[in-house]
């Protein structure tokens, strides 16, 4: 169940690596200061939630 939720955990921070990935090459295509919006949201709880997950699990 531990390699499960780690592997859960860390697709969770590769995908809101992901994300910011995503949304900084649409802002810089966009070439102005984007509101924030529902990428850069995911770009930083994605990674949080997934640290969190396996931090829990590790205690």
């Amino acid at each position: 169940m531990s390699a499960l939720v780690t592997f859960i955990g860390c697709g969770l921070v590769l995908f809101g690596f992901a994300a910011e990935k995503f949304a900084e090459h649409r802002w810089l295509a966009a070439s102005r200061p984007a509101p924030l919006d529902a990428l850069a949201i995911l770009a930083l709880t994605l990674p949080a939630f997934g640290l969190m997950l396996m931090a829990t699990l590790a205690t």
